[in-house]
């Protein structure tokens, strides 16, 4: 069998492909023939040259070759291989074409996109439309949107979790095709760059919106009570406890020692206003048996309180707030030469506790001044009397009187001194 080939250009142009045009391309046909003494077997290949690029092959939807490229480096043709002898040739019988496997393509890079949002002053609802380089924080996207807090829900356990501005940490990630509540004191104009987001489903894609929804509203319709609460017990659980004394609206949360910063949420997804300027709220913290152990404190929500939708306290454990003013029973009783006189108080006042003897005479006053809202129950806080009266002598044995006197409370007990 002999075999000869041969080229012929056809034409020298500039050739457009999918990644760019292809400048001085040269288009030449490569005709060979199989010369046998049965047959002889013809072949032709068009081939696109381009400089120092090397085979480059495009298919269609079909995968059938449109065109393909090569470097001029690839011109000689490769051999023609012999072909077997057929054992009943025809005249017409031609040379099988092996078809050629479809380049596998590489993953495009996925395209960037950028979308612009301008943000109301106040609380406003959004969901963030692009997928960044670096994943959103809690924290980085009150950082960029320049908010004061942002609060996503729970979907698990239908409980608002919340980042402000006063958190230590990144607080939770932020995902794409969920709504997060930001609150900006100013109006803001930000720009979000990214890509589509790739962790929805094909259904939840279908639902979702094609670009942040928002929704602002004048009315404080959500605002957080936050704290940094001290003192908690390892493995303890604790409520964090806040009313609306105007509204009777209570916010909870449930927290642990591993928990540095607590926050009780108000929503309204209806955006009615949940807290006012000037609305009394009521805050305590309660352990797992229901007993009070920090408060309660009433706090009076400012207009700088409604500008950033939190407000924040310091809760210490084992700070409790009573509720009534008590005098209690001194200690030690009876006592020599000194005793301690306990007390509680519900409100600020002035404070006074007066000793009398047994035939009802004046023996000593201790003038406390103004005491803040406490109890006054330990050796370190409690009133202390040194046995003396006004004159510093120190009195006899005998039953003697104490009574504590504030603007609107009077309470008497009785006292011995043994010697």
């Amino acid at each position: 069998m002999t075999t000869t080939s041969s080229v012929e250009v056809v034409a020298i142009e500039d050739v457009e492909t999918p990644i760019g045009v292809f400048k001085d391309c040269v288009k030449i046909k490569t005709h060979r023939a199989a010369e046998t003494v049965l047959a002889i077997l013809r072949e032709e290949e068009t081939l696109w040259l381009a400089p120092d690029v090397g085979p480059v092959k495009f298919y269609n939807d079909d995968q059938d070759i449109l065109f393909q490229l090569a470097s001029y480096n690839l011109v000689e043709p490769p051999p023609v291989e012999e072909m077997p002898v057929a054992e009943e040739p025809t005249a017409t019988e031609e040379m099988p074409v092996t078809e050629e496997e479809p380049a596998v393509e590489e993953p495009m890079a996925p395209n960037t996109f950028s979308f612009d949002l301008t943000l109301e002053p106040g609380l406003n609802m959004v969901s963030i439309p692009l997928m960044p380089e670096e994943p959103y924080t809690a924290k980085s996207l009150a950082e960029m949107l320049n908010a004061t807090l942002v609060i996503r829900l729970d979907t698990g356990t239908q409980d608002f979790v919340t980042y402000t501005i006063l958190n230590e940490g990144d607080g939770f990630s932020i995902d794409g095709g969920k709504g997060y509540i930001v609150n900006t004191p100013t109006a803001e104009a930000v720009t979000f760059t990214g890509t589509a987001w790739n962790n929805q489903s094909e259904t939840e894609a279908d639902d979702a919106p094609a670009a942040p929804t928002l929704s602002t509203h004048q009315n404080t319709w959500a605002f957080v009570v936050t704290s940094n609460v001290r003192g908690m017990e390892t493995d303890t659980g604790y409520t964090l406890v806040a009313e609306n004394l105007r509204t009777g609206n209570i916010a909870t949360e449930n927290i642990t020692s591993d928990v540095k910063r607590a926050a009780a949420v108000w929503a309204d997804l209806n955006r009615k206003s949940v807290v006012e300027a000037g609305d009394k709220l009521e805050i305590a913290l309660y352990d797992e048996q229901g007993n009070v152990v920090s408060g309660p404190f009433q706090r009076t929500v400012t207009t700088a309180d409604i500008r950033n939708a939190f407000l924040s306290l310091q809760l210490n454990v084992g700070d409790v707030q009573p509720k009534d003013t008590i005098l209690a029973q001194n200690f030690p009783n009876p006592f020599n030469p000194e005793t301690w006189i306990p007390y509680q108080l519900s409100k600020p006042t002035e404070v006074t506790i007066s000793i009398h003897n047994i035939a009802g005479q004046l023996v000593r006053t201790l003038d406390l001044g103004l005491q803040p809202v406490g109890s006054y129950m330990t050796p370190s806080t409690a009133a202390y009397w040194d046995g003396k009266n006004a004159v510093g002598e120190h009195v006899s044995s005998g039953i003697y009187f104490y009574t504590l006197q504030t603007a609107d409370f009077a309470a008497t007990r009785r006292m011995v001194i043994l010697k």
